[in-house]
């Protein structure tokens, strides 16, 4: 007889939360997106240095290192994000921070960490920002800590939903984001940002 019981209340949990757990397998998503996207802008452009760059090559491989950590970086938040991981909080807050603080570090200082996060303003502006925010306010909000727990890992477990499947529409635009935010890094390779 108590069987039931916890199935139901274990069903109601995600029901309850299941809006929110879907918000955060969509960011999940343009995460990957945005590490596909910025990993083919790397390789693309460390590919064109020897016909159209304006650097040299010291410079492409470090901005180069930059934008494939970053890529690293948004592939591991996504990853946990979407395996709802209760770590993926401290990645994607740091993700944040790591954009907000590319806002404002002044990069006149030539301290090569310094000019490193003030790369990441190219990325960040005004997609990447926005973006970043977001999916820490969905992971550091009290519901996304319900979500990124062990406990609700469980719950979906127990109460299964159908899977998230995104929209073709949704899709569609986060391509169109991930192009647009890729073509701005490629730039800085060309020489026509920076």
């Amino acid at each position: 007889m108590r069987k039931p019981k916890i199935a139901r209340e274990t069903a109601d949990l995600r029901v309850t939360h299941f809006k929110h757990e879907r918000a955060i397998m969509a960011t999940s998503l343009l995460f990957h997106l945005i590490a596909l996207g910025l990993s083919l802008a790397v390789v693309s452009g460390v590919a064109i240095k020897p016909w159209r760059s304006a650097l040299s090559w010291p410079e492409t491989l470090w901005i180069g290192g930059v934008f494939a950590g970053l890529a690293i970086f948004f592939a591991v938040a996504g990853n946990g994000l979407r395996r709802l991981a209760t770590w993926s909080r401290y990645v994607v807050g740091a993700l944040a921070m790591l954009c907000l603080s590319s806002l404002i570090i002044n990069p006149a200082v030539q301290h090569p960490i310094v000019l490193s996060v003030a790369m990441i303003q190219v990325f960040a502006m005004p997609a990447g920002i926005v973006l970043t925010l977001y999916a820490a306010y969905l992971a550091l909000y009290s519901k996304g800590a319900v979500v990124l727990s062990p406990a609700y890992r469980k719950v979906v477990a127990e109460a299964p939903h159908e899977d998230y499947k995104p929209t073709k529409v949704f899709l569609a635009m986060g391509i169109v984001l991930v192009t647009v935010q890729s073509l701005k890094v490629l730039m800085i390779f060309t020489g026509k940002v920076g």
